[in-house]
């Protein structure tokens, strides 16, 4: 059987301090695979918790 891949885009604001984790934040997060395109936005912590829920519920797979 082939290993199901999901495709992970994180866009993370380095407009004011540039690419350092602990200042920029995650924007925006694009999930994508078989039959699923999947947009993700708004303030970091909302927007990684409906991420986190949406992968829970996923087949499981490999995170590309």
């Amino acid at each position: 059987m082939p290993q199901i891949v999901y495709g992970l885009d994180i866009e993370t604001d380095t407009r004011t301090d540039g690419a350092d984790p602990a200042v920029a934040p995650v924007v925006t997060v694009a999930l994508s695979g078989r039959n699923l395109d999947e947009v993700f936005v708004g303030p970091e912590p909302e927007l990684l918790a409906a991420l986190d829920e949406r992968l829970a519920g996923l087949e499981p797979g490999v995170i590309a």
